[in-house]
């Protein structure tokens, strides 16, 4: 009989968590949508340095959320933004946003800069820790190949100035790069988005 009581306790009370569970998801729906009104993948975007955030992985969302609403990222409005949001809310955004497709950019490259950036990103590390020539991040690493060229661009100059910082590895990597290595860089990687 106890366990019968256990069961009819459990089914209760799932019962009475499904419209919170249903508010929270449609609370998630809502902010997706707006965070998507600016990093929307679709060609021309809203602003060619926003960055493409879908299909990106849940750390890289998360963390970059918790910094801007620190100010510890140099701050666009994603500051305000993301000090609006409740610690739950940075989380939910981040797991809808890591389940959803990466659409790489299609952008103009040269391709003899590419294939030279190809090199560039294996002798830099890069290769580490966003494999496949900067598609895969392994849950961890962002997507780096279709990522938005002017986009790149700039996170590269404010990790080189000390404005952003990474892991230990990619901060002494980035420094050692000069503008010529950057562009060789951002040649690769728009190109290898679209080959995938």
């Amino acid at each position: 009989m106890r366990r019968c009581h256990g069961v009819l306790l459990f089914i209760l009370i799932a019962y009475q968590c499904l419209p919170i569970a249903e508010a929270q998801s449609a609370k998630t729906d809502s902010l997706l949508q707006s965070c998507m009104a600016c990093h929307n993948a679709n060609d021309p975007p809203l602003s060619p340095d926003i960055p493409i955030i879908a299909g990106q992985p849940f750390t890289t969302i998360e963390d970059a959320l918790i910094l801007f609403s620190r100010n510890e990222r140099p701050c666009t409005t994603m500051c305000a933004l993301a000090a609006a949001l409740s610690d739950a809310e940075k989380e939910a955004l981040a797991e809808a946003l890591e389940q959803q497709a990466f659409t790489p950019a299609i952008q103009q490259f040269d391709p003899a800069l590419a294939a030279r950036g190809a090199s560039t990103h294996q002798q830099s590390g890069c290769e580490n820790c966003h494999s496949d020539g900067g598609r895969n991040g392994h849950g961890v690493a962002p997507v780096l190949a279709g990522q938005r060229t002017p986009y790149l661009r700039n996170a590269l100059s404010q990790f080189r100035a000390g404005q952003r910082q990474g892991p230990k590895e990619m901060n002494r990597a980035i420094a050692s790069l000069d503008e010529n290595d950057i562009e060789l860089l951002l040649n690769f990687y728009a190109s290898h988005g679209q080959s995938n």
